[in-house]
């Protein structure tokens, strides 16, 4: 027994050694043997599958579901009472329409045909008044311009409106008299001259067939006779003096409806030289140039103050004396009543004296636009 013991043991231990060896063997080539390194492994960028939302639906189930409508209880008891019921009238006629003809439908829809304009002719034309016209017409009456004779004699040259004198043109009238200028529906309104039957001549303004506003009349051997203002054809006021070319020039006296009057000397139709003149608000004399007074001169107000002195452009410039009457000078003069000094354009300005009512300075210095500014200039 012991025999076969001893070599069972030998060769346990034998495969246990051996099988040692091979698991130490194993182990220190796996961890000296060499490996080659491993490629990467590439991976595509994470792309999200594309989302399609589910359409919503709830899972909300109402646990009541009526089998029947709601009716109230007056609509469960109500049963409408149907015998007396009339069903409305419904005819019982039906049209015969086999003879029914449609109304007509054209099958194409005409463009828009504007007629042309009436032709202009010229020859001559009679209404029925008798007037003959010869000249343009169109649709059988006067057009723009032409000559219509009338029965009495008359004959106008001119511009036209229909059958009516309108615009510039010439009447020639059967006694010799013409007028030449503007006309408004067959009478004489605007600007015009007439010359009448006695040589006499009128320029001027005229208003429905009369002479009104600013005009001249002329006796026959061609002098001014009446030149000024007309209303209603006669002659109210004007110009009555001396001329020279047609012109006013020399000695003369104007007057105007509003009371005004110029007595003086006159130059080409313009105030010029010594004159008087006289409205409403006093009276100036003095010289005149080209319709403005200009030099010396004075005037006195009809409140009674005055002044006199220096003028130029119509207004008070220069060296001038201006008083008041006392107590009617303004508040910021106190109790001056006369002012001597330098003006300009109708105002104190310069150097000047302002005296009492006894004749004493109460105040001298320098004045600027109507203010008393000190004794000494200002720099």
């Amino acid at each position: 027994m012991r025999k076969y013991l001893v070599p069972s043991v030998t060769v346990c231990l034998l495969l246990s050694a051996i099988q040692v060896s091979a698991q130490y063997k194993n182990t220190y080539n796996s961890y000296y043997q060499y490996t080659a390194p491993q490629k990467p492994v590439y991976y595509p960028p994470y792309k999200p599958p594309a989302y399609t939302p589910a359409p919503y639906k709830s899972s909300y189930t109402p646990s009541y579901t009526p089998s029947t409508p709601y009716k109230s209880s007056y609509e469960r008891s109500y049963t409408p009472d149907k015998s007396s019921y009339t069903p409305p009238y419904k005819s019982s006629y039906t049209p015969d329409k086999s003879s029914y003809t449609p109304p007509y439908k054209p099958s194409y829809t005409p463009s828009y045909y504007a007629p042309p304009e009436p032709p202009v002719l010229n020859g001559t034309l009679t209404n029925a008044n008798g007037d003959v016209f010869t000249g343009s017409h169109k649709s059988g009456q006067p057009y723009i311009s032409g000559v219509i004779v009338s029965p009495n004699g008359n004959k106008y040259q001119g511009s036209v409106s229909g059958w009516s004198k309108s615009g510039e043109g010439t009447t020639t009238y059967a006694d010799g008299e013409k007028y030449t200028g503007h006309w408004v529906a067959d009478k004489r309104d605007g600007q015009g001259t007439m010359i009448y039957a006695n040589g006499e001549k009128y320029e001027g303004a005229w208003s429905y067939d009369k002479r009104q506003g600013t005009g001249k009349l002329y006796s026959s051997n061609g002098r001014p006779i009446k030149d000024g203002y007309w209303k209603d054809g006669s002659y109210v006021c004007g110009y009555t003096g001396e001329y020279k070319d047609d012109q006013r020039s020399g000695q003369g006296t104007e007057e105007k409806p509003g009371g005004e009057i110029y007595k003086g000397e006159w130059r080409i139709n313009m105030k010029d030289g010594h004159g008087t003149f006289t409205d409403g608000n006093g009276t100036y004399t003095g010289t005149w140039r080209a319709g403005q007074r200009q030099g010396l001169g004075t005037v006195t107000w009809t409140t009674g103050e005055t002044y006199d002195g220096m003028w130029q452009d119509d207004k008070m410039t220069g060296q001038g004396t201006y008083t008041w009457p006392n107590g009617q000078q303004p508040a910021a003069m106190k109790n001056v009543v006369k002012y001597t000094g330098s003006f300009s354009y109708n105002m104190f300005s310069g150097y000047g004296k302002c005296y009492n009512v006894k004749g004493k300075v109460v105040k001298k210095g320098y004045w600027a636009g109507n203010r008393y500014m000190g004794k000494h200039k200002k720099k």
